[in-house]
């Protein structure tokens, strides 16, 4: 009876163990969109302005929290960023404003500035930007510690502390806009040199044909 008993157990058990799900296959892309200062609301106010294919698709095929929310007071873009990116509040990531006094140096300190790098694409040299200043690893970073930095993360922004905070500390690229002439750079933390590609993008100067066109726009 006990070798008996020992078969039927040990069947349930293999049968078992054979039914279980396999995992499923890791994805081969993840897009992260950042829309600054949209609020939950605004779904519902213009909900019928959307098409099925944008945030109707967003909303009905994936999770929607309404009653998500910052775990601190004072709420600023680079520490909305950096909170969002890494799950930790600014205490912990240090990103606690966009600007904050250094008490040791009486200076004010940009959230991204570091004076070892350098910006490439641009005459603007104070553009100097890393993620030296957040202390803490981004959902990016531990994808590529998983798996021996074979993803790729590239982070594209208009903002400076946009694209270098979300790219993380091991991200392969950064770009962001320069506020002066509109061309798209990157700095010296990512490249030594800007990439082929996004000096051919800057030559066909859009920024300028935008420009053009507001002022036919608006020109009686």
């Amino acid at each position: 009876m006990k070798n008996i008993l020992f078969i039927i157990i040990l069947f349930f058990s293999l049968n078992s163990f054979s039914q279980k799900k396999q995992p499923a296959e890791k994805p081969r892309l993840i897009v992260t969109i950042f829309v600054e200062g949209m609020r939950y609301d605004y779904l519902y106010n213009y909900w019928d302005k959307f098409t099925d294919d944008g945030f109707k698709r967003l909303v009905n095929n994936g999770k929607y929290y309404q009653n998500a929310e910052y775990d601190y007071l004072y709420t600023k873009s680079s520490s909305g960023y950096a909170t969002v990116v890494t799950g930790s509040n600014p205490s912990q990531h240090g990103i606690v404003n966009d600007y904050w006094y250094k008490r040791i140096t009486n200076t004010k300190k940009y959230c991204i500035y570091d004076k070892k790098q350098s910006v490439l694409g641009t005459t603007d040299f104070d553009a100097n930007f890393s993620p030296k200043s957040l202390l803490t690893s981004t959902f990016s970073d531990e994808l590529r510690l998983s798996n021996y930095k074979q993803s790729k993360v590239i982070s594209i922004s208009p903002k400076d502390y946009a694209a270098v905070l979300s790219g993380g500390h091991l991200a392969n690229a950064a770009y962001w806009t320069d506020n002066k002439t509109g061309k798209w750079v990157s700095g010296t933390y990512y490249f030594s040199q800007l990439p082929r590609w996004v000096n051919r993008f800057n030559e066909k100067k859009f920024p300028d044909l935008s420009v053009k066109r507001m002022e036919y726009l608006f020109t009686d």
